[in-house]
């Protein structure tokens, strides 16, 4: 995944090559768990064998190896159905377009086998679709067909849409793992839809049996190492992080749990030594940006801004090179706040502008463009410039709270940040901007204690630098 998540026992669908959703609930291909999957058609015996590790892998959330394989079951088997539609959810430079077509011709070719392969084929065309409510059915049809299935009692056990209250995902996949008890896989959705509930004994233990269970998997040791970190045993989350990256080096989010540590432990130096590695290690060019970004977050959180801004004028060259429009549009969003940090008004402008050039026509990238408008020119101070920003988006929760912060109207501002995403760093800093201009100084200092202390991915989880810019607005007096 893109760096783990505080809640990702759930489907989280965001991703643009839906793998994520795959890669938090896949478990293991069934001849490595239970029952059998059906028949997989290809005339090469070793397209079969990539595309079950590609699974394997896919399964302990090893997405880029899992891309690999896939890819090689396709090169030696052009008409492998299967390999297709799951090279179509995981290739990490593919467009839209590119996906839904690969996904179709692969539901096609999936036709010519098995009932259960065809249904799993068009359950994943659903997911590359975003379309993880017609998935649903599909993959609850999978475990029925095949109720002595591990492979398939996983999927039918996830919550593909995303609607499912997370207690009842701990009743489901506690069920899995009654069922097929010396299965590794389901324990990492359980423990985080554990972590979810308030439960981080019980979260701890499920994610430690999967190591139990699973204990040449690096997103085990990673997975165990993240819960470790959240709940304050630092050291010993180093431990299993670099055990993952020792049990396959080119596991790069084990790289990024080591930095994330480091950071907390103010060791910058270590945590952007661990980022290079990852640098290093990327096994595609979304990734490598994403790594070099957070080497800016680094920097950018001990106050190297020169640096930052250097490391950002790369990624922005790069992506803008080999045409990843959506990465270039971020580096110069990261760059306009980064000169919002340095008062330079100017250069909050011409980054936002070629930020806008440089996006796809999306909602989403719009409504990122936004927010980080809004950021910026609140820490630069330029009200005119944020109340353009803010014009015609009324659905736009934090952005209106920035405009409403900078007018002093700090209560209707928590009435907006209590429509946004509460969980956000720059969410709960605004928020406790709000509290501290209606005088209520210990609600905002606590809460800024409490954005300090936290410990869920706080300098690398983040699509921009706005956590970062929360943070060093919370250090503030």
């Amino acid at each position: 995944m893109a760096r783990r998540s505080l809640f990702l026992a759930v489907a989280a669908l965001a991703l643009p090559t839906l793998a994520a959703p795959l890669l938090a609930q896949v478990p293991a291909p069934a001849a490595r768990a239970a029952g059998t999957t059906g028949p997989v058609i290809t005339s090469s015996s070793p397209a079969k064998q990539a595309f079950t590790d590609g699974v394997e892998d896919a399964a302990y959330v090893f997405g880029g190896r899992a891309a690999q394989r896939f890819g090689q079951a396709l090169a030696l088997d052009s008409t492998f159905g299967l390999a297709r539609v799951f090279h179509a959810s995981f290739a990490p430079m593919l467009e839209q377009a590119q996906r839904d077509s690969a996904a179709a011709r692969g539901v096609a070719d999936a036709a010519r086998g098995s009932t259960g392969e065809l249904v799993l084929a068009a359950a994943m065309r659903e997911l590359v679709a975003n379309r993880p409510a017609s998935a649903q059915p599909l993959f609850r049809a999978l475990g029925e067909l095949y109720p002595d299935n591990a492979l398939y009692a996983m999927w039918s056990a996830t919550d593909w849409a995303g609607t499912r209250p997370p207690a009842a995902t701990v009743e489901a996949f506690r069920e899995v793992t009654r069922r097929f008890p010396s299965y590794g896989a389901p324990y990492n959705t359980l423990a985080y839809t554990l972590l979810a509930t308030g439960d981080s004994a019980g979260a701890l233990a499920a994610a430690a049996r999967q190591v139990e269970l699973a204990p040449t998997q690096p997103n085990a040791q990673d997975s165990y190492a993240e819960l470790l970190q959240f709940t304050g045993q630092l050291d010993e989350a180093v431990q299993h992080y670099t055990e993952a990256t020792r049990l396959a080096p080119s596991f790069t989010e084990g790289y990024v749990g080591v930095a994330e540590v480091r950071q907390l432990q103010r060791r910058g130096a270590d945590a952007r030594a661990a980022l290079t590695d990852a640098v290093r290690h990327a096994l595609s060019l979304p990734d490598s940006l994403r790594y070099m970004t957070y080497l800016a977050q680094s920097d950018v959180a001990d106050g190297r801004d020169r640096e930052a801004a250097s490391q950002l004028a790369e990624v922005a060259r790069l992506a803008e090179a080999r045409g990843a429009k959506a990465q270039a549009a971020a580096a110069h969003r990261d760059l306009a706040l980064l000169a919002a940090l340095g008062r330079d008004v100017r250069g909050v402008a011409q980054h936002l502008a070629a930020a806008r050039a440089a996006a796809p026509d999306t909602t989403a990238q719009a409504g990122r463009q936004a927010e980080v408008a809004a950021l910026a020119y609140l820490v630069v101070g330029n009200a005119d410039s944020l109340r353009a920003t803010a014009a015609g988006r009324d659905s736009a929760h934090l952005v209106q709270a920035v405009v409403l912060l900078q007018g002093d109207r700090a209560e209707d501002a928590l009435r907006e940040l209590a429509q946004a995403d509460t969980t956000a760093p720059i969410t709960q800093e605004l928020s406790a901007e709000a509290h501290a201009k209606l005088a209520h100084a210990d609600v905002a200092r606590a809460a800024r204690e409490r954005l300090r202390a936290r410990r869920d991915a706080v300098y690398f989880n983040a699509p921009d630098l706005r956590n970062v810019v929360a943070l060093r607005r919370a250090a503030k007096p």
